[in-house]
């Protein structure tokens, strides 16, 4: 009878150390976990740069650019394959330099859109959203605005994400770790930087905190101005 209850002793204490290392095993794969933020810079060109077109010129939005992208967070390059990057376009027009971006009227009905790459749907009072073109490891779109109206615009680029995982993303540390990526917003890039802030200055009201931190503002005022005479 002692060696049986010995035995008893001995198997729940092998199943209590069995139960003690799975959770131990799982608690270390829930730390080895790691997500990481990740904020893509996307360069986009509109033509013609100068800051005001006729009434009846085109006014062109090229997206063109490689699936590996800089990182504006590390400085490194991901390579995202095939991902939506959920890009929309918001147009208001800008009618007073005492006027919050906010309370400026929606535009979008200003313009007729003409996709020549990609697409531009889902088209409202505000806006619409991009769709890009993959193909040769290259994202592209290209989309002519010409206007109906005479007035002063601005183009607002939005990434409309979330926080959701980044899809498509080859993971570009290899030390078999296991990482999830997610990104928040995308660092457009307009023009080079070239987005007629002057004219956006003279026709709607400028918060001091949006241009509190040059650098910062540089790189993330997504909003293009110009005119249309």
């Amino acid at each position: 009878m002692c060696a049986i209850g010995n035995l008893k002793v001995m198997i729940r204490a092998s199943v209590l150390a069995l139960i003690v290392f799975l959770l131990q095993a799982s608690s270390c794969a829930k730390e080895e976990k790691e997500f990481i933020e990740v904020l893509l810079r996307m360069p986009v060109t509109i033509s013609p740069p100068q800051k005001s077109i006729s009434l009846r010129d085109t006014l062109w939005l090229n997206f063109d650019f490689p699936d590996t992208l800089e990182d504006y967070l590390s400085g490194k390059h991901y390579k995202v394959v095939g991902y939506d990057f959920f890009t929309s376009i918001m147009f208001i027009k800008l009618i007073g330099p005492t006027i919050d971006q906010g309370d400026q009227p929606a535009a979008a009905g200003n313009f007729n859109f003409y996709p020549k790459i990609g697409s531009f749907i889902n088209i409202g009072s505000l806006g619409g959203d991009i769709k890009f073109e993959y193909s040769n490891s290259r994202y592209r779109a290209k989309v002519g605005l010409v206007a109906k109206q005479k007035g002063v615009y601005s183009l607002i680029m939005l990434f409309r994400g979330g926080s959701e995982k980044l899809s498509g993303i080859v993971d570009p540390i290899l030390d078999g770790k296991n990482r999830g990526y997610y990104m928040n917003k995308i660092n457009y890039i307009l023009n080079d930087g070239n987005f007629h802030f002057d004219l956006y200055k003279e026709n709607c009201l400028v918060p001091p905190q949006l241009i509190a931190d040059p650098i910062e503002f540089k790189d993330f005022f997504n909003t293009y101005t110009f005119e249309v005479k």
